[in-house]
């Protein structure tokens, strides 16, 4: 007996909406004290409310695949597309007014700087990850090869480069309605939240389009998720290589997915996973970083230094600029712990990995003690969305978006538990 139900997308839907304003236009609007705590529980919701929802059901099919677009899918993605056209526009001369008005400059920020750098001694064939001295100080090659190979077609061809970034957020969002609306005609509902969520950067983080290539680090990481669904071990490799080749963050979690992966699927298939991911990672590392392995150990290290700049950048209340926008805890450290300001960014840097390696611990312990009771996909999207929380919200240094990653994680979240809620059988047709 199939049990259609549809509370759990009104639900999501709020809080996720709730995410991206505390991120936008509410960013900090309790306090930098009190936001991070809202802005932690609110994303914690968005993790937690599924396991209740799905608690003691089972799904029949715990994968979608794309098929045969109908009409309505379509349309979907016709809507879609007609929106972000008309965002190229509005807000405030849209995306092509934006791109004008934040230049490619290294005086306000050197993101897409270096990734032009490295792009540049790519097409060349210069050694590739070798510090960068030409902005007038020592910059270590920081980026790994996925945040910045993609950018070489842009400087191949000669345009800018934050269309590449645009490109690889819309298709992903493309990718989305074509798997998830075809199962499930409610899923056009979360496609507002990607609009939502676009407008409201443009309107009012426009710096984070303008400066940044987050959101095509959100777009991996969206990949990522949709890859736990599809039960390919190739495509779940594949995705898992290009968040390793992206971020640091995903380090600590590999240890809980793999368990849970062997658990699931058993011993030879995540194993096959966890070697194609690695010959993946380390055939482009192999490739572009050659001998210069120093170089990417100098690189992280580098986060430190520039981060504890950043704890000096004060705004004209004389507070550290990203550490007291409302996004981290790094300012409970900051105002709460006595000391010098390389005493508390120390802690901080202590406290964040120890929190996560605590985290990551529970998080396997949750995953083994409702993986009887939760489907699988859903359990591990949900301690993904836990995982990525605690990260981001006791990072060093909270700048606006990084944020980005969780909250793309929170709208692909949204459209799974809607497309699996509705075909949902309760164990032995009752809820326990």
């Amino acid at each position: 007996m199939i049990k259609v139900l549809r509370q759990p997308v009104y639900g999501l839907f709020m809080l996720t909406s709730l995410e991206i304003l505390f991120l936008t236009y509410a960013q900090n609007m309790f306090g930098y004290i009190l936001s991070p705590l809202v802005l932690l529980f609110v994303s914690l919701s968005i993790a937690i409310l599924p396991l209740f929802f799905f608690n003691q059901l089972d799904i029949q099919k715990q994968t979608l695949t794309i098929q045969r677009s109908d009409r309505f899918t379509l349309l979907a993605v016709c809507l879609f597309l007609l929106i972000i056209f008309v965002m190229m526009f509005v807000p405030r001369g849209g995306l092509l007014k934006l791109y004008q008005v934040f230049p490619v400059d290294k005086q306000y920020s050197d993101i897409i700087p270096t990734i032009q750098v490295m792009c540049k001694r790519l097409l060349s064939g210069q050694n590739i990850y070798v510090s960068i001295e030409e902005f007038g100080y020592h910059l270590p090659t920081t980026y790994l090869p996925m945040m910045w190979i993609p950018y070489s077609i842009a400087e191949f061809i000669v345009f800018d480069y934050r269309w590449i970034t645009f490109l690889i957020f819309v298709f992903t969002i493309l990718l989305t309605i074509l798997l998830f609306v075809h199962h499930n005609r409610n899923n056009v509902l979360p496609v507002f939240l990607y609009l939502f969520f676009f407008f409201s950067l443009l309107e009012n983080k426009s710096d984070v389009l303008g400066w940044t290539v987050e959101i095509m680090n959100g777009a991996y990481y969206t990949l990522f998720v949709i890859a736990i669904l599809s039960g390919n071990k190739y495509f779940k490799a594949i995705a898992l290589s290009v968040c390793l080749m992206s971020r640091y963050s995903l380090v600590l979690y590999l240890p809980v997915y793999f368990i849970a992966e062997w658990q699931n699927k058993g011993f030879r298939t995540s194993f096959n996973i966890g070697a194609i991911a690695v010959t993946i990672t380390a055939a482009f590392l192999l490739i572009l970083v050659q001998n210069n392995w120093t170089e990417l150990f100098q690189g992280f290290n580098y986060y430190s230094t520039s981060g504890l700049g950043e704890w000096r950048h004060l705004d004209d209340k004389g507070l550290p600029i990203h550490i007291c926008n409302g996004n981290g805890f790094a300012a409970w450290v900051y105002f709460l712990k006595n000391g010098s300001l390389e005493e508390k960014f120390l802690l901080t840097r202590k406290l964040h990995f120890l929190i996560m390696i605590v985290v990551s611990f529970m998080l396997l312990l949750l995953y083994f003690f409702l993986r009887q009771r939760i489907p699988f996909v859903i359990l591990m999207i949900c301690i993904f969305k836990i995982y990525l929380t605690f990260f981001y919200g006791f990072i060093q240094v909270p700048y606006t978006y990084l944020f980005v990653v969780p909250v793309m994680v929170s709208i692909i979240q949204v459209f799974i538990v809607n497309s699996f809620y509705v075909q949902v059988v309760p164990a032995n047709n009752t809820r326990k």
